[in-house]
């Protein structure tokens, strides 16, 4: 059976990026974009940005794109970046 894709009210509704303060903001055919400012509820002990943030962003945009619902896909290519602030 497919599944449905979901809309970036779907994907801003889920608890837990609501949460980390994750907002989905384009799905596209082959891709998606999500943002997060990052701020201390989300630092590890060094202050940075704590790699299960990283690691949520990653599993949750890879969801997203369209072709991602075709049971017949065959790869998965992933970027990620990341802005920072140097003070």
């Amino acid at each position: 059976m497919p599944i449905k894709p979901a809309s970036i009210e779907d994907a801003n509704s889920i608890s837990m990026l609501r949460t980390l303060g994750i907002t989905l903001l384009e799905i596209g055919e082959r891709h998606a974009v999500m943002m997060v400012t990052v701020d201390t509820r989300h630092s590890n002990y060094f202050g940075g940005a704590h790699g299960g943030l990283l690691a949520t962003l990653i599993d949750t945009a890879s969801f997203f794109p369209l072709p991602l619902h075709n049971p017949r896909r065959e790869s998965l290519a992933l970027w990620a970046g990341m802005v920072g602030v140097c003070l």
